[in-house]
């Protein structure tokens, strides 16, 4: 779920789990580093801050589930 929501948005996507895998996704998709499940590790990269909005993000409702 994260690299979709990575790529709808055009972000890097940081993700930090207590019990499952973090990990860093970028705007392409593309998981950069991760870890294994339930081990303590530390992930250090590198994540651009981006004020623009996507489409999607502007807006978030117009293709909701029915």
């Amino acid at each position: 779920m994260q690299v979709l929501r990575a790529v709808e948005n055009r972000r890097t996507l940081v993700r930090a789990a207590n019990g499952g895998i973090s990990c860093i996704v970028n705007p392409l998709g593309i998981t950069i580093k991760d870890t294994e499940m339930f081990t303590r590790k530390v992930l250090v990269g590198d994540v651009e801050l981006r004020t623009d909005k996507t489409f999607f993000t502007k807006h978030p409702l117009l293709f909701s589930i029915h």
